[in-house]
C-alpha cells in the first residue's frame, strides 16, 4: 500500500476503483462497437478479470472480509456495487482513513 492509499478508507478506495473501472470499461466497449476488433474484445475480458482481482483485494482491516461483501446467502458471499459503512462480518468502521 502506498502513501496515497494509506490516507483513504477501504470504502473510498473500493468506490473509486469501481467508478474508474466502469468508466474505462465503458470506453473500451465503445471502441469495440466502433471497430469490432477481436483484440479489443480480448482486452475487455482481461480488464474485467483484472478489475475483479483488484476489487477483491480491498478488505476489512480487522477481519479481512471483502469490503464489497453485503452478506451471505446459503453460505455464498453476495457482493454489492457500493460497500456499507461498517463491515458486514465484524462491524468495523470502513470509513476511517489509514485503516
Amino acid at each position: 500500500m502506498n502513501d496515497r492509499q494509506a490516507h483513504r478508507s477501504p470504502r473510498t478506495r473500493f468506490i473509486h476503483g469501481m467508478i474508474s473501472m466502469t468508466a474505462i470499461g465503458f470506453i473500451m466497449g465503445v471502441v469495440l462497437v466502433k471497430t469490432q476488433s477481436r483484440v479489443v474484445a480480448g482486452l475487455i475480458l482481461v480488464w474485467l478479470v483484472l478489475s475483479a482481482i483488484h476489487l477483491s483485494r480491498i478488505r476489512c482491516p480487522q477481519c479481512r472480509t471483502q469490503v464489497g461483501e453485503q452478506g451471505r446467502v446459503a453460505g455464498i458471499p453476495m457482493l454489492g456495487a457500493f460497500p456499507q459503512r461498517h463491515c458486514s462480518r465484524c462491524g468495523a468502521e470502513l470509513t476511517r482513513p489509514g485503516t
